[in-house]
């Protein structure tokens, strides 16, 4: 018995002090209590994994929206002069990361309305997020755009690869890191496995899929493309050549690409395929929760400022 009268003891005394900063105890909760705050905790997860998705979706959907727009009505591809597909890159990466917030946050205000009658009940992690929602553009759409930018080259995309990629030049999946130096001359056993290699790696450079179990070695420029510029007057004059570079590439980007060669025309190839996807795609689902955990954080702060001052 003395061991819990001196525990006894000892509670009062935290309990007096609790009470002299301000602060009541009210003793341990029931067990409804916890399962009603366990409940609590996973609607608030599952709420934020689904406006990360939801966030995500839409990123990817501004991205193939914009390759479709860039190929289809401007005739861009990630090869065009000028720095154009990176300049319409970088205002589409732009664009999508503000879509992927603003549709994080509809996504929430539907899930708050939808589980609560009374709006005094929104759960306060969340209200600031559902406060900008309502709110015109202002500084935090240029704070998503700008995080969404520096997230989208950190997770090693490039603004010009959203366009489409052309049949006759390096495509929007093409890195010099996983190419060969290449000559004239059709690729060696030993360069077409190494290619084999960079292929299962980074995927076609003209498409991005991983999935063929061998890979063409792929002239870039084509050996026609080059063969007439070469013939040129004033490159034989100065004997400069075209350089060439060997690309992993499917069998079905080839086919179109030959086809593409032969009439001398400018084809695109667009990848909207599952296969085509990179970690970059992920760059809208990581800036919505990234938004979120910061959203909770500025609540605690607030939470702990509340408190002190008490």
């Amino acid at each position: 018995m003395g061991f819990l009268d001196d525990m006894s003891e000892e509670l009062n005394s935290v309990r007096r002090r609790l009470k002299r900063a301000g602060i009541e105890w009210k003793g341990r909760r029931s067990t409804g209590g916890g399962r009603r705050g366990a409940k609590g905790t996973s609607s608030v997860l599952a709420s934020g994994i689904t406006q990360a998705v939801g966030g995500g979706g839409a990123f990817v959907a501004v991205l193939a929206l914009s390759q479709a727009l860039q190929g289809f009505a401007l005739r861009v591809s990630c090869s065009s002069p000028l720095g154009l597909p990176t300049a319409l890159g970088f205002a589409t990466v732009a664009a999508a990361s503000v879509a992927s917030v603003r549709v994080a946050e509809g996504i929430s205000s539907g899930l708050e309305a939808a589980s609560s009658k009374d709006s005094q009940r929104i759960s306060d992690p969340w209200r600031s997020m559902l406060e900008a929602a309502e709110q015109p553009a202002n500084s935090g759409e240029i704070g998503a755009s700008s995080f969404g930018l520096v997230l989208f080259r950190a997770l090693g995309g490039r603004f010009s690869s959203v366009a489409p990629s052309a049949l006759h030049m390096p495509g929007a999946f093409s890195r010099l890191s996983a190419s060969l130096p290449a000559t004239l001359e059709y690729a060696s056993d030993g360069k077409r496995q190494a290619l084999a290699t960079l292929g299962k790696n980074f995927g076609c450079h003209t498409c991005g899929t991983r999935a063929p179990a061998t890979f063409i070695a792929d002239h870039m420029p084509p050996l026609k493309t080059v063969k007439l510029a070469n013939a040129k007057l004033w490159r034989r004059a100065l004997r400069q050549t075209v350089s060439q570079r060997f690309y992993p590439q499917c069998q079905a980007c080839s086919t179109l690409q030959s086809a593409a060669v032969r009439s001398g025309q400018t084809t695109l190839r667009y990848h909207f395929t599952l296969a085509a996807l990179r970690p970059y795609h992920a760059t809208g689902g990581l800036l919505v929760l990234g938004s979120l955990v910061l959203a909770q954080q500025r609540q605690r702060r607030g939470g702990s400022t509340s408190r002190r001052g008490l």
